[in-house]
């Protein structure tokens, strides 16, 4: 079922016209629910060097009730994150900023720096969960975004991504691949990736709806794609949905689209383009990405075999740069999720 559904998605990726699909015709009466893990089928998450840019500009958005979700700085001190992870349900009210702290680059109880919020913009439409009564629909998730402006430019430091004003009839050059990475709460010290998740399409709602491994603590994870700009974050993750039909049904992920948040995170101080800053080169994902592909890149510190696996993954994959960078990781990711599909 999960491989006749990734070639669905990827026929309707050219234009990312993402008409909705046969499974999910009827998602206005889908029900949201919260599995103990939302893992579509196998388990497909890669763990990252969370102190390689882009990744380090991604980290843990903590609040004063001991619990996570997964932000992203989209600018030197603006963090995109979900509108239900600034919400208290047992007090029903938002969460202060002084609340909130967000943790840049963490990786197994080390960080590379991290700033408190100052200020909490949440999406004007979205309504915050009622632990009383039913749960809300898709229509709500769609609008489930929020944005930190943090106390510290921390970007300054570990680089920022750019945002994409993701929508139905965007435009792509060729078919996007999409790569969430995240901190899952079943993986809550270390930072993650689903490189490659199919996307099923847009429902009329305005969600987003995919395959990516995303559990708990997810809420709020980037959905990033290289197009031409460098990494952006295209949309959120933030709710996990189940789906029926003849076979029985599944589980599929909602995220909110960056066309949702795309003018309010640039009023916030978003830009289009990110900014590496003062971000480490990703030469330890280059060199584990290469790995997964049957290269062998040597050890770090081996610039020299680094350099020629680079060129040789380079020549095979016209328009992939023999420069070890960010952009690099976007034909990279492309080839990780065509060797996992040809499996």
């Amino acid at each position: 079922m999960r491989r006749r559904l990734r070639a669905l998605a990827l026929v309707a990726l050219p234009a990312l016209m993402l008409a909705a699909s046969p499974l999910l015709a009827e998602a206005p009466s889908y029900p949201l629910y919260t599995p103990k893990r939302g893992i579509k089928g196998s388990d497909d998450r890669l763990m990252l060097e969370a102190a390689d840019y882009p990744f380090s500009a991604i980290g843990r958005v903590n609040n004063s009730q001991g619990s996570h979700c997964t932000g992203a700085l989209i600018g030197p001190a603006t963090v995109l994150t979900a509108a239900h992870c600034v919400y208290n349900t047992r007090t029903r009210d938002w969460m202060p900023a002084e609340a909130l702290k967000f943790v840049a680059g963490y990786q197994r109880g080390e960080w590379l720096t991290f700033s408190p919020a100052t200020r909490v913009t949440v999406a004007p439409d979205y309504r915050p969960p009622d632990p009383a009564g039913p749960p809300r629909g898709v229509d709500n998730s769609a609008h489930d975004w929020a944005v930190l402006t943090l106390a510290e430019p921390i970007g300054q430091q570990v680089g920022w991504l750019g945002v994409l004003a993701l929508k139905a009839t965007t435009n792509f050059a060729q078919p996007p691949v999409m790569v969430q990475v995240g901190y899952s709460a079943d993986r809550r010290h270390v930072q993650t990736a689903h490189v490659g998740c199919p996307v099923d399409g847009f429902i009329k709602e305005g969600l987003l709806i995919h395959q990516c491994d995303a559990t708990r603590g997810d809420s709020g994870s980037p959905i990033l794609v290289w197009n031409g700009q460098g990494p952006q974050v295209a949309a959120i993750h933030v709710s996990t949905l189940r789906w029926h039909d003849d076979s029985g049904g599944g589980v599929r992920g909602g995220a909110v689209p960056g066309s949702r948040f795309f003018a309010a995170a640039r009023k916030a101080g978003a830009t289009e383009r990110g900014d590496q800053a003062g971000g480490r080169a990703p030469e330890a994902t280059i060199r584990q990405w290469l790995t997964e592909l049957g290269y062998a890149p040597g050890p770090m510190g081996d610039s020299e075999s680094l350099a020629r696996e680079v060129s040789r993954f380079a020549g095979r994959h016209p328009g992939a740069t023999t420069t070890p960078s960010a952009t690099l990781l976007g034909p990279l990711a492309r080839a990780l999720a065509k060797a996992r599909d040809d499996d």
